[in-house]
């Protein structure tokens, strides 16, 4: 059959199949790379907003100690024989609310750029 074919004709006829199958494993391992490296993606995001939502938790329950503290104390919790809240107080509590406030905002950005 391939008797009557000039030289050129066979090694196309010859090196065309090969060469078909190679692209398409190239383009199935190409597929499965890119799988790969988006799913290596979904895990490092999931895993920076589980550390975020740790951070928050973390300082929610700080704000629930130092409401509780408060509270059991009928608002009298940290404050001195005047009434005025010590400067040590006051600055635990501002800085857990500047750290809480700071964990929100980045638990914001983490979960807006998880794909769901």
């Amino acid at each position: 059959m391939l008797k009557n074919f000039k030289v050129t004709t066979k090694l196309v006829a010859i090196l065309v199949a090969p060469v078909v199958v190679l692209i398409a494993l190239a383009y199935v391992g190409v597929n499965q790379r890119l799988s790969d490296a988006n799913a290596a993606k979904r895990v490092q995001q999931l895993t920076e907003f589980a550390g975020t939502n740790a951070d928050l938790m973390n300082e929610l329950e700080l704000e629930s100690v130092y409401s509780a503290q408060v509270g059991a104390s009928l608002g009298a919790h940290g404050k001195d024989q005047e009434g005025e809240a010590p400067a040590d107080f006051i600055g635990q509590n501002a800085s857990a609310e500047i750290a809480a406030e700071r964990t929100g905002n980045r638990y914001r950005q983490v979960s807006g750029r998880i794909q769901h």
